[in-house]
């Protein structure tokens, strides 16, 4: 928990110059010693997988630093332009690493440390403090989301980073589009974990009461990010909070549980529910307009149905990322070369004072900068969640199916941003993200253990 506090203090940006890494990286690399040490025997081997999809990352960006003879590095692919220019302004010619720029490689070994740290001490947790990880999470989320609004009404004092978008709130991150992501997904971990809570407590009000109010809070202040990725998600996600909310009224907690005798209808629930909800989402231009001033008003609505020029660039850049990935491939032009590799390509015609440091699209910028071997290591752990998000939903245990439920929206949600932005560059996405992983494996070491138990009890009978 000291590490995930940590981490939603000082890893809401991407940046590689941001003074709070100074801080997490070594505590991240004390906490991983610490897990290795203290892990008991098949601690770890429960997330193997996870732990291996990141060490494969690592290792790649330690392969594209190592030095390579200069008549092989002139033969990469662009390594020649470049090799062009050397030999103009004098630069000696000696062993270069495959990455365009060592520096911002070196700067991803590090950052992946993070969510391997993430993972390894979710590992060594016992099976009951495991329980307590994703309320953990969604409290992180919480403090975000109440942040954006103290950040909404204080202007940029309450910012925690120089680089950031002013104006809107954007809560733990330094990116309003990763704070949008974030609320989604505490909505959707509120509207799941919220009924199991519930039943618990024999409350039908509060089973439907709470993702309500959470449904209705939340989406005013994700209007007010001035996120367009976080709005156009928002349809699904909301949709996906009424269907998980709707799915709570089960036949079991309002009869048995709440000591009813005849089973209760969902229809008239249902349709109250909605009948809320929309209601609510009525009220949301009501409340932007009657609390906030005139700047602030104008700051987010312009933003959500105005593009700007360098949004309308990244559009335009599109052919000119895939020619970057056809070009580099299948070496790649070293993990985290993205802003340097692309000074070769940008054309001189539309050029502007910004620049891109990303792709806003990791899938593509994952195949300029990993090449082959990155896309490879990337769809390797995306076939493995799959797989076992399958064989979890198909499981007998009702638990064990929610649960598979819930990491397959959550991971879709993240995955789906990245398509137009980068928020598991973040480490505090990407330490959630790892989280949220090493839970799933850890699922399947639960299956695992419980099939070793049940063989033995089979042969006795026996």
């Amino acid at each position: 928990m000291l590490f995930l506090g940590i981490v939603a203090l000082t890893g809401g940006g991407s940046r590689s110059d941001i003074d709070s890494l100074i801080v997490l990286r070594p505590l991240a690399v004390i906490l991983l010693t610490y897990a290795l040490i203290v892990s008991r025997p098949g601690d770890l081997r429960a997330v193997r997988v996870p732990l291996l999809w990141i060490a494969l990352l690592m290792l790649l960006a330690l392969v594209q630093l190592i030095p390579l003879p200069w008549d092989l590095w002139t033969q990469l692919p662009q390594r020649d332009h470049i090799a062009q220019f050397t030999q103009v302004i004098g630069y000696p010619e000696g062993p270069r690493p495959l990455s365009l720029d060592p520096n911002r490689t070196w700067n991803t070994f590090f950052a992946l440390v993070i969510p391997l740290a993430a993972v390894a001490l979710v590992g060594i947790q016992e099976q009951s403090k495991r329980q307590v990880i994703i309320p953990a999470l969604m409290a992180v989320g919480l403090l975000s989301a109440v942040l954006g609004v103290f950040q909404s009404m204080g202007g940029d004092a309450l910012h925690l980073y120089a680089i950031t978008n002013s104006g809107h709130p954007v809560g733990l991150f330094s990116n309003r589009n990763h704070q949008s992501i974030m609320l989604l997904w505490l909505l959707l971990a509120i509207c799941w974990q919220w009924p199991l809570w519930a039943r618990k407590r024999k409350s039908a009000a509060m089973l439907v009461a709470v993702p309500l109010v959470s449904m209705v809070a939340l989406f005013p202040l994700l209007v007010l990010t001035g996120s367009r990725a976080g709005l156009m998600l928002s349809v699904p996600v909301l949709l996906a909070c009424v269907w998980l909310t709707m799915r709570g009224m089960n036949h079991d907690v309002l009869s048995a549980n709440w000591k009813r005798k005849q089973p209760v209808s969902r229809r008239p629930l249902a349709k109250i529910l909605l009948l809320i909800l929309a209601a609510g989402f009525v009220l949301v231009p009501v409340l932007i307009l009657t609390f906030l001033s005139e700047d602030q008003r104008q700051t987010a609505l312009t933003r959500l149905f105005m593009t700007s020029d360098i949004e309308e660039l990244r559009w335009l850049y599109l052919p000119i990322f895939w020619q970057m990935a056809r070009d580099f491939f299948p070496f790649g032009s070293g993990l985290g070369s993205f802003e340097v590799a692309f000074l070769i390509y940008e054309p001189a015609e539309i050029m502007r004072l910004r620049y891109l440091n990303q792709a806003h699209n990791d899938p593509i910028q994952i195949l300029i900068e990993g090449g082959a071997f990155g896309a490879l290591i990337v769809v390797f752990g995306l076939v493995w969640l799959g797989r076992r998000l399958f064989v979890h939903m198909r499981s007998a245990n009702a638990a064990r199916r929610d649960m598979a439920l819930f990491l397959l929206m959550s991971f879709g949600i993240w995955l789906l941003a990245s398509f137009v932005d980068y928020p598991l560059r973040t480490p505090l996405a990407a330490t959630l993200f790892a989280s949220l992983t090493a839970m799933l494996s850890l699922l399947n070491a639960d299956d695992q253990s419980t099939e070793r138990q049940s063989k033995p009890a089979l042969r006795e009978r026996a």
